[in-house]
């Protein structure tokens, strides 16, 4: 196995943190292929050189997941060439940003990173902010890129007013629904944040009236971002929150950089509502404005240096 400081993940039995660690591995600056080889070989290394055929059903289990990554990302968003056993950077990071950045995010927060730490990485730079106007700007995608319209409302604000009250008086006055925000909103506490509301995206007629595809979304980056299924009621937030918001209520959407395995794909949209993986999130193929995908790429770009050998 090449020289590398990507630390294998500690969960040697999940295919998917497998995989993960063999897309860092092909991202390394020096754009060498990664190949199935490096899972077997440290695979065999934790089971002290000992045969074990169930080695070589987990390393058949990560080519699996390579493959469905590169059908769901798709071929123009996946950074990756994978042959069944190698698999292979294509282009330079710039050309996969969405892609790239929530791999890396997801990795990094995965080995144990912190929020300082994920900051610190680039000056002036919060990927976990910057994760949440990239899931802006894929929703917006996802609605019908023109039309279609979001906000990215989740605290702390810089697209719109820090208080709570006064950001979700602008979200009324741009949504054109809900009314107006009761009287509560304007008195909330500063600590009030977001309520769990990170994304507000939709879709206008251009009557401008009610009744139309409006999305509230969250976006989780953490290692317990299962944790945030049912944190967010799109109907109670409405209900508590704004005086005159009428059916339907806004789709629920869950944004995180990272992958789901085939359970959670079954069980987890249940409570989550539309379920957005990194490979989705790529797919779309979000339009980034030039300051946002200049931040991605130099915070990704940071992250590989920091690994590489």
């Amino acid at each position: 196995m090449r020289g590398s400081q990507v630390a294998a993940p500690v969960e040697l039995s999940d295919p998917i943190a497998l995989a993960d660690w063999v897309e860092m591995l092909a991202l390394q600056p020096r754009r060498l292929p990664a190949n199935l080889g490096d899972v077997d070989q440290v695979l065999r290394q934790a089971a002290g050189g000992y045969e074990d055929e169930g080695i070589d059903n987990r390393v058949d289990q990560v080519a699996a997941e390579l493959e469905k990554r590169s059908v769901a990302a798709g071929p123009q968003a996946y950074p990756f060439d994978f042959d069944g056993d190698l698999l292979r950077r294509r282009d330079p990071v710039d050309a996969h940003v969405p892609y790239a950045f929530c791999a890396c995010l997801s990795f990094a927060v995965g080995q144990g990173w912190n929020s300082a730490g994920l900051d610190g990485l680039v000056r002036d730079t919060h990927p976990r902010r910057d994760f949440e106007r990239l899931c802006r700007a894929a929703a917006v995608a996802y609605l019908g890129a023109g039309p279609a319209a979001a906000l990215r409302f989740g605290s702390p604000r810089d697209d719109l007013p820090a208080p709570f009250g006064q950001a979700l008086a602008e979200v009324v006055r741009q949504l054109r629904e809900g009314g107006a925000c009761r009287e509560e909103a304007y008195g909330a506490s500063p600590g009030t944040g977001d309520e769990g509301l990170d994304i507000i995206a939709w879709r206008p007629f251009y009557d401008t009236q009610r009744s139309k595809l409006v999305m509230f979304g969250q976006c989780a980056t953490g290692r317990g971002w299962q944790d945030k299924l049912t944190e967010l009621s799109p109907s109670a937030f409405c209900q508590n929150w704004l005086s005159d918001y009428r059916e339907p209520w806004p789709v629920k959407g869950l944004f995180v950089p990272h992958r789901l395995t085939d359970r959670q794909w079954l069980l987890h949209p249940t409570h989550a509502g539309i379920v957005f993986d990194r490979c989705r999130i790529a797919a779309l193929e979000p339009v980034l404005d030039g300051r946002l995908r200049g931040r991605l790429v130099r915070w990704t770009n940071a992250l590989l240096a920091r690994l590489a050998p």
